[in-house]
């Protein structure tokens, strides 16, 4: 896993080469000197310069963007079948960002390993995910492919996200945005969660609403399977990002 804020991921006191061999030792009956080189071949995969250099450096000696790949490095040195990067980007800034995007897509493909993204930026989501799961109050409303979310938007929550972005809104108008607040743990209501926030409820949406899959058309064949938590899914024509 490749936690949100590297700071205070990493261990102030360690060094880094030390935090990333310790990892893999956990897992592997090597010795140090083994897992020191396997360290240093860690941090040249994510692209660190002078990897044997920085290897000894303790954290505050890194900038972010540098803590941020000693977390990937981390994660992947022992090799896992699934990644999940809980917002990798949140505290860097767009340049790093893109950076950082580009390698844990990099490295995915080449390794093979499955890639979990955890973020609010939906811009990350378009370039970097091929699904995308879009989760309100605790539960899964949409999980379908990128493409067909941001062009036909089947849940009025993941509509309203892409709605809501600044660049999608015509200049000098309104920003769109969802009206009300997302209800507390004990102020679930009964049926749709969205219910007091939909602008398409109606007699039925006070019932509970299964996860089901929908009907393929032919324009979704290319695209997967789709699931959605809404039984007015298959008569709503709500907005997307590419289609307004």
């Amino acid at each position: 896993m490749i936690f949100q804020e590297p700071m205070s991921a990493l261990d102030p006191v360690f060094t880094i080469g030390h935090q990333i061999g310790q990892a893999y030792r956990s897992h592997f009956a090597v010795s140090r000197a083994e897992a020191r080189e396997r360290a240093v071949q860690a941090l040249a995969q994510v692209g660190i310069a002078l990897p044997s250099r920085r290897h000894d450096d303790y954290p505050h000696q890194l900038s972010g963007g540098m803590r941020q790949r000693v977390m990937i490095a981390m994660a992947l040195i022992c090799e896992p079948k699934l990644l999940i990067a809980d917002e990798p980007t949140t505290a860097l800034d767009v340049t790093v960002q893109a950076q950082i995007t580009d390698l844990l897509r990099e490295l995915s493909e080449r390794s093979g390993t499955a890639l979990l993204f955890i973020t609010h930026d939906l811009g990350v989501v378009a370039e970097t995910c091929t699904r995308m799961v879009t989760m309100y109050a605790g539960e899964v409303v949409e999980d379908a492919p990128v493409d067909a979310v941001l062009d036909r938007p089947r849940h009025p929550y993941t509509s309203g996200l892409l709605r809501s972005l600044p660049q999608l809104t015509p200049r000098r108008a309104p920003l769109g945005f969802i009206p009300g607040r997302v209800p507390g743990a004990a102020e679930m209501p009964p049926g749709c969660r969205f219910l007091p926030r939909c602008g398409h409820g109606m007699a039925g949406c006070d019932q509970p609403q299964a996860l089901r899959v929908l009907a393929r058309t032919p324009s979704d064949e290319p695209a997967g399977e789709r699931r959605v938590r809404c039984w007015r899914a298959d008569a709503l024509q709500l907005p997307g990002s590419v289609n307004p």
